[in-house]
């Protein structure tokens, strides 16, 4: 019987599909799960270290797509909060600002304490959102009138959403001066002492 050879293009767009179809799997079973109230951990967390360790484990995937990322963060940066939740949630904005940004650009992160909040700003250069739909970007499955199909689930800035809230935090986004888009994720600053 004669065999067909599948191309190796072929091949290859057959593994994208699959790989796309299990984060798209992956993203419903995570927002599902914090459909209800999440059971979080509640652990007392260094951001700075966690945010270092996110940008490097993207800087592949930012590399891939043309783009440079930047981390500014305060050293001295601690929540109370479930740190795999707490990873998702910053992943899935990260990434939405480098499936978003143009070759070449510079997706800049930054960390700071502004009014007893931890506040995280991820600056993209894409095409940005209309105004009327800043607020929507968070809901499940948005697409933006004027943004192209991106590969994405459309499910990661809804999931972020949902785990900072979890977190007695809120995520926001903000059109940018000069173009594209910062979205910022707040949670409540934890105290700590100085000898720990």
């Amino acid at each position: 019987a004669h065999k067909q050879r599948i191309e190796s293009a072929d091949r290859e767009r057959i593994e994208q599909e699959i790989q796309r179809m299990d984060g798209v799997i992956g993203d419903l079973l995570r927002f599902s799960r914090l459909g209800t109230t999440p059971a979080i951990q509640r652990r007392l967390l260094r951001l700075a270290p966690l945010l270092a360790a996110l940008v490097a484990d993207e800087e592949i995937e930012a590399g891939a797509r043309g783009c440079r990322l930047q981390l500014r963060s305060t050293p001295e940066l601690a929540v109370i909060g479930d740190p795999e939740l707490l990873r998702s949630g910053l992943e899935n904005i990260l990434r939405n600002a480098i499936r978003y940004s143009p070759p070449y650009a510079e997706v800049e992160i930054s960390a700071g304490i502004a009014a007893d909040n931890v506040v995280i700003s991820f600056a993209d250069r894409g095409p940005g959102v209309p105004a009327d739909d800043l607020a929507r970007i968070f809901e499940p499955y948005y697409r933006s009138s004027g943004s192209t199909d991106s590969g994405g689930t459309g499910l990661g800035l809804a999931i972020a959403r949902r785990v900072f809230e979890a977190h007695g935090g809120s995520v926001s986004a903000m059109a940018r001066h000069g173009g594209g888009l910062v979205v910022t994720a707040r949670i409540p600053v934890a105290e700590v002492m100085a000898d720990d």
